[in-house]
């Protein structure tokens, strides 16, 4: 019966595919979760998703959605990285680009990706080798981000930068590699703050980011 079967990353590219105009989901420990959630999808509900029955019509669904404020702060790093990068060797993609974590096999979506043009790999739409990832912080995930995410991102070997953003106070963490196993971390707090992404020497200021955000 599939409401019972393990579930692979197979299973949850397909139910990512039919679920696609209902929300954003990532893959950890073998369940599919909310973006914005923290309690796995029902697994009958996967298994009807996942069944040759499925029709989408027939659903009913409400999922945790991100906040105004989140979207601002996406948008706004979205468009000054863009401006920034523009002419260089990078991709910037935002919020519903899956990025795999090899020593763990779990698929997360951070609201923000980096990665060089040239040297992209990918695995079915799977980001492999990112340089660069924003997690804008929200009540319901704000813990998975500063534990489980930095953990997991900091085990990808072409990561070289992870930026935790709040969207109800200015307060930036930036996790930069030093080396293979040594991050070092610097909180901003204020609008005036900047930061440099210094593998890719790209530069940020928090009144960038929080531009038109209310707090």
């Amino acid at each position: 019966m599939i409401a019972n079967k393990i579930l692979t990353i197979e299973d949850f590219a397909l139910f990512q595919e039919r679920m696609q105009d209902m929300g954003l989901f990532e893959f950890i420990d073998r369940q599919i979760i909310p973006v914005q959630g923290t309690e796995p999808v029902d697994a009958e509900m996967v298994a009807y998703v996942l069944s040759p029955d499925f029709d989408q019509n027939t659903l009913d669904l409400s999922f945790p959605m991100p906040t105004q404020q989140h979207d601002r702060i996406v948008s706004n790093l979205h468009f000054y990285l863009r401006l920034l990068a523009r002419g260089l060797n990078y991709f910037i993609y935002s919020q519903a680009t899956d990025i795999f974590v090899d020593s763990t096999g779990k698929i997360y979506k951070p609201d923000i990706v980096l990665v060089q043009k040239d040297a992209e790999h990918r695995e079915n739409h799977r980001i492999l080798n990112p340089l660069v990832l924003f997690e804008v912080l929200s009540k319901s995930t704000q813990a998975k981000d500063q534990s489980e995410k930095l953990e997991a991102y900091q085990s990808i070997p072409t990561l070289q930068v992870y930026v935790l953003i709040a969207q109800d106070e200015p307060k930036v963490m930036v996790y930069q590699r030093l080396s293979e196993n040594t991050w070092q971390l610097q909180n901003l707090k204020k609008l005036e703050d900047r930061f440099t992404l210094q593998s890719i020497e790209l530069s940020l200021s928090l009144q960038e980011i929080y531009e038109e955000v209310d707090f």
